[in-house]
């Protein structure tokens, strides 16, 4: 799992314009750590 967060933050990285917005957020549950990656980039296509 930790590595398809890193793919998911290094996909941000990549895809989102210089002065865009990349944030992770940590949200520690009973039994897990939720993480967030969330980016201003443009997304992909909708099929």
């Amino acid at each position: 799992m930790l590595q398809l967060i890193i793919r998911n933050v290094t996909n941000a990285i990549k895809f989102t314009a210089p002065g865009g917005k990349i944030t992770i957020t940590a949200k520690s549950g009973q039994e897990y750590c939720f993480i967030t990656v969330q980016d201003s980039g443009r997304g992909m296509p909708v099929k």
